[in-house]
């Protein structure tokens, strides 16, 4: 069992120089295993595009993107996106180097994201998505309160084939 960090995590907005971070932890193979393929920026200025895009915030389709630190050194990402101010909900997601997985990192990331989401965005409820074998991270969102809806058969097309997404959802 791996040692859960007393370290301070924190969320900043991504910015053009975390570019080659946040495509780098993206490489990884066990990464990219339960991550959708279309989301994996092909390469290093495709990625600094997706920065950049959600540094201005397009109010037609608004999208948070930060980069997740642990003591000040970046060790992952979190996004808000999918967001519905009609509806006061969004959508948020998560991914660690896998060098800090297991250490409780992501659950803590994932705590101040969905602050971020009640206090500063003013929503009502946030919804994520995994894939039914991540157990890691079914861990992580239950653990942050929020509660399996079901699985959701054929929720995104990725390589090639349909797949199968759990569905989470919390009222802030």
């Amino acid at each position: 069992m791996k040692k859960r960090t007393t370290a301070k995590v924190t969320l900043r907005p991504a910015e053009p120089k975390d570019a080659p971070f946040t495509f780098g932890i993206t490489q990884n193979k066990e990464y990219q295993k339960y991550y959708l393929e279309r989301l994996l920026s092909r390469n290093l200025n495709e990625e600094l595009g997706v920065i950049q895009r959600c540094a201005k915030n397009d109010p037609k389709k608004p999208k948070y993107y930060f980069v997740i630190e642990l003591n000040k050194e970046p060790v992952g990402v979190l996004d808000i996106y999918k967001l519905s101010y009609e509806d006061k909900r969004g959508d948020i997601g998560y991914g660690i180097a896998k060098e800090y997985w297991g250490n409780g990192v992501a659950s803590k990331a994932l705590k101040l994201g969905l602050k971020f989401m009640k206090d500063e965005l003013k929503l009502y409820a946030a919804e994520a998505t995994t894939d039914p074998r991540n157990i890691a991270s079914r861990k992580v969102l239950e653990k942050n309160g929020l509660k399996e809806v079901g699985t959701v058969k054929g929720y995104y097309f990725d390589r090639g084939q349909y797949v199968d997404r759990v569905l989470y959802w919390k009222i802030l």
